[in-house]
């Protein structure tokens, strides 16, 4: 083997490095794609599961609504949040 052949070589394996970094780098990208994709997924499904249900207390122009989670008993008294839904600003 004469010189020419041993740089050859050489050349030869350094390219072969050069394209085995590069398919670990785009592995490395497309991996950290689907970590964000799969934290977006798991984001949605927590953020949505949050919305609580607000049923009507009784009709009138103006809505008045309660939600069953936050009846709370003290004694005699029993403590629930309301949200009005005003049609015209106050």
């Amino acid at each position: 083997m004469d010189a020419t052949d041993a740089q050859r070589q050489r050349q030869s394996s350094g390219g072969e490095f050069e394209l085995k970094r590069e398919a670990e780098a785009d592995i490395t990208r497309r991996e950290a794609k689907m970590k964000k994709l799969l934290l977006m997924i798991i984001l949605t499904f927590v953020s949505t599961s949050a919305i609580a249900r607000w049923d009507p207390v009784f009709e009138t122009d103006d809505g008045v609504y309660f939600t069953h989670h936050t009846f709370k008993k003290k004694k005699s008294v029993i403590e629930v949040w309301l949200l009005y839904n005003l049609k015209k600003p106050q």
